[in-house]
């Protein structure tokens, strides 16, 4: 029943990333190809059931816990959504301090959640294993998304730690054109990796990922061959 339980909690975790990740598309006008923002409108509540519902075959004398636990990091990355939409890269207070913040309401929940999901019981070391990993990922996912073909991070000016980085560095041609309604989308992720914007996130995320593996070690020494698979999936 254990074994089953906890199939049944991935799976609805992995339905429930990927309904976020839909909801996220969909909000940001991002262009999947293969669904309209009809289908991604349908499939996301759809998805967000179904992995809810999983959840619920929880029937432990812990289900409590485990819902109230569920219902707070939900909360705390629909308020990290908010933010992510409403505070675009050229607003006064985009800085560095704030898109981490951002990160771990958006982000870092989820991960989160995952840990705290085996464990109901407040873990701070857990809580930092988690956050470093959402560090990493979102870091990871940004650095893409500003030369990915699909995605409108650069034309919606997202508070994203590249172009927040990229807009320290400019001496006005940047933020110039990114008040235009139609920029060169290549001369201006050309001009963000030549800022070294792109470099500085990079080794950021290099670093908290070499913090997130000596926590991990840290909490589970006798765990090597899982750590190393949690590296592995975060690389």
């Amino acid at each position: 029943m254990a074994e089953e339980s906890s199939v049944s909690q991935a799976a609805a975790m992995e339905l429930l990333m990927l309904a976020t990740d839909l909801f996220d598309d969909l909000v940001d006008g991002d262009n999947l190809q293969s669904l309209s923002p009809a289908q991604q409108g349908i499939l996301a509540p759809a998805l967000l059931i179904e992995a809810l519902h999983l959840f619920t075959q929880e029937t432990t004398s812990s289900s409590l816990a485990t819902w109230n636990c569920i219902y707070q990091k939900l909360q705390q990355a629909s308020n990290g959504q908010w933010l992510d939409i409403s505070i675009t890269a050229d607003h006064p207070t985009a800085t560095e301090q704030f898109y981490f913040q951002m990160v771990e309401k958006k982000s870092c929940s989820f991960i989160q959640l995952i840990f705290e999901l085996y464990n109901t019981k407040q873990n701070p070391a857990l809580i930092e294993i988690a956050t470093t990993i959402g560090y990493v990922a979102q870091l990871a996912n940004d650095i893409r998304d500003i030369f990915a073909s699909n995605k409108n991070d650069l034309q919606q000016k997202k508070a994203t730690l590249p172009l927040i980085m990229a807009l320290k560095k400019d001496d006005g041609w940047l933020r110039a054109q990114l008040q235009r309604s139609n920029f060169n989308v290549e001369e201006v992720q050309t001009y963000i990796k030549e800022t070294g914007a792109i470099d500085y996130c990079t080794i950021l995320a290099r670093q908290y990922r070499k913090q997130a593996k000596i926590l991990l070690q840290q909490q589970y020494p006798n765990k090597p061959q899982e750590i190393v698979h949690i590296m592995a999936m975060i690389e």
